[in-house]
């Protein structure tokens, strides 16, 4: 009769240890770490140093030393473990924190390329630290040679007439012919003769006179005569010669009455230094043209300056003379007072408004006859809107 156990071996044959199925190990996805090498310095640097050395690195070497001594005097050979890789390091330290890369070459001499600063083996010892350090002189952050150019305290900016174009100038469509031709004309304040120019041309004056207190801009309007000029005698050389005429005596002087050989130009201040001058003004011209001028002449002489500036145009014009006077507003004023520090001052004393303008020049001390509002041409830019007025001198007065 079969036991238990002979049952449970018939139905369960015992299975030798070969038989059984071993479990399969999962790949772990842990990299395994690759042995350090021999002379790889330590992840974890030991802080302690000076500032010469603050990873204190020549403190590893001096230990590594210590090391290989100790492996010496055991009986190792020591060319075996010194493989160049034990000499002190250098530590490179810049002359100038604020050029790393030394790229200013301006602020350094050739023997500072060769200037190298290295720390001794011994770090840890600070007796090296007390040296003084030898710096190159690092040049001035921020000095730079500039030139001496003065503000454009007179309004005698370089580009004025960037914004008022000569082909695009509104204000010339309200000029009329009458008052220009074949008169003596002034031009205070001309600039680089952009409006004179198109009076000489456009109204055929018999003589028209720029006048501005910038030396450079009046040789610019004389540079621009000057080529005018020769055009104009070559044109009218090669014309004597297809024409052939006799009259040439003639025709020269007729050519000397026309543009641009009615043009001159002269650098006068036209603010007069006390009122005893005025007195020796003499009278020389039918009609006087004024445009954005008044500001500058009042914020560098003030009220009074100003009001001598009126009375000496006033007292240049013929009896029955024009003045086209075109002022600045008085919110200009604000943009251009503190320009300089005179200007600030004078800006501050200032009572005589632009407002006040015309009745100043109509009352008995500048003596105008009458005033007309000629217009208010347009521009793109709103600050050169302003108001063109013409004064007129009566032509009852007798002149001293």
């Amino acid at each position: 009769m079969a036991t238990g156990e002979d049952l449970t071996n018939n139905f369960f044959p015992i299975m030798s240890s070969s038989m059984i199925p071993r479990p399969i190990k999962k790949q772990s996805r842990i990299m395994k770490k690759k042995p350090a090498r021999k002379n790889q310095l330590p992840i974890h640097f030991r802080f302690g140093g000076n500032r010469k050395d603050p990873l204190n690195l020549n403190a590893l070497i001096e230990k590594k030393k210590q090391l290989t001594q100790a492996t010496t005097s055991s009986g190792t050979n020591n060319n075996s473990i010194d493989n160049g890789n034990d000499r002190p390091v250098e530590i490179l330290l810049q002359p100038d924190i604020f050029d790393p890369l030394r790229l200013d070459t301006s602020s350094r001499n050739d023997e500072d390329i060769n200037n190298v600063y290295s720390i001794p083996s011994n770090s840890t010892n600070e007796l090296n630290t007390n040296k003084p350090m030898i710096y190159p002189v690092r040049k001035k952050r921020y000095e730079k040679k500039r030139r001496n150019i003065q503000p454009p305290r007179y309004g005698n900016f370089q580009g004025y007439y960037g914004y008022r174009q000569p082909n695009h100038d509104q204000r010339f469509q309200y000029l009329e012919h009458d008052w220009f031709h074949n008169k003596q004309v002034l031009d205070v304040g001309c600039h680089t003769g952009h409006v004179t120019f198109y009076v000489a041309e456009h109204f055929q004056p018999e003589q028209i006179v720029g006048v501005d207190i910038d030396q450079q801009l009046i040789q610019q309007a004389r540079h621009q005569l000057w080529n005018r000029i020769q055009i104009a005698n070559n044109n009218h050389l090669n014309a004597n010669m297809n024409n052939n005429n006799n009259n040439n005596s003639n025709n020269n002087n007729n050519q000397n009455k026309r543009y641009p050989f009615n043009l001159r130009f002269q650098q006068e201040n036209f603010v007069l230094d006390n009122d005893v001058d005025l007195a020796n003004i003499k009278t020389e011209y039918d009609t006087i043209i004024a445009f954005s001028v008044t500001k500058w002449v009042h914020l560098n002489f003030g009220d009074e300056g100003l009001k001598r500036f009126f009375k000496r145009l006033y007292r240049t014009l013929l009896p029955g003379g024009r003045l086209i006077l075109e002022p600045q507003p008085w919110p200009s004023y604000r943009l251009k007072r503190r320009m300089t520090k005179d200007i600030t001052d004078t800006y501050n004393r200032i009572e005589l408004k632009p407002t006040d303008f015309v009745s100043y020049l109509l009352s008995t001390e500048v003596g105008f006859e009458s005033c007309t509002t000629i217009a208010t041409p347009s521009h793109m830019h709103k600050g050169f809107q302003r108001s063109m007025f013409l004064f007129i001198k009566s032509s009852n007065i007798l002149e001293n």
